[in-house]
């Protein structure tokens, strides 16, 4: 029988538990008051005029179904320079998969009577599709009931609508458990005073560690 777990960090009563995710508070200026940020929350009017100026700033195709926005829609190339922007390249990133459903691609038929295939179908933007403005804030959209509150942020910054630092959201969500056969003789807390990521850390998630004293093989 499995013998419980001891959370580490939790084990130091000497302080409080420290959070593992600080980051800059974001709900309040994302999610339309009244929509729940976690039951299919919706952009407040601020956030969804933001994306429509990066929007704009990308499409450069004639639309003649006013679909885009001045007359524009993102063609291919516009959406590739987007994600090469907020992803570093093209074909990563959950906003690429959308992207591309958004502009058409679809799951191919599987033949009748062959075996289910092995690999996933290689998801690719459709040469010939375009992403409408509507399209865009659907990727958007589905970041937000995703709960990517601070991926959409960092998307903004990229293409130039940051948001302001108005607070911290602090939360511990990164844990280490041992057993009663490892006994922590010290335990790692990292302690950050500003929204991560930021110019000390590299990452949202501080890190956790402990050294442990193994007290019987048997």
């Amino acid at each position: 029988m499995s013998m419980p777990l001891t959370d580490v960090v939790s084990a130091v009563l000497t302080r409080p538990e420290p959070p593992t995710l600080v980051v800059a508070e974001l709900i309040s200026q994302m999610v339309k008051d009244g929509s729940s940020a976690y039951e299919r929350p919706e952009f407040c009017d601020e956030i969804v005029e933001r994306l429509t100026f990066c929007y704009a700033k990308y499409a450069t195709f004639t639309d003649t179904h006013g679909k885009g926005i001045d007359g524009k829609v993102m063609s291919v190339d516009d959406v590739e320079r987007w994600l090469i922007d907020i992803n570093k390249q093209v074909g990563r990133g959950s906003e690429f998969r959308s992207a591309a459903k958004e502009m058409g691609w679809t799951k191919p038929p599987q033949e009748e009577g062959s075996a289910e295939p092995t690999e996933k179908p290689r998801i690719v933007l459709p040469q010939d599709g375009l992403l409408s403005l509507e399209g865009f804030l659907n990727v958007y959209t589905f970041e937000l009931r995703g709960g990517k509150f601070w991926g959409i942020n960092y998307d903004l910054s990229i293409m130039g609508q940051p948001l302001p630092i108005v607070g911290r959201f602090e939360a511990r969500y990164d844990r280490m458990y041992c057993t009663e056969k490892l006994v922590p003789t010290a335990v790692l807390d990292t302690i950050a005073r500003m929204p991560c990521p930021n110019a000390v850390e590299a990452s949202d998630h501080l890190p956790v560690g402990a050294v442990f004293q193994i007290t019987d093989l048997n």
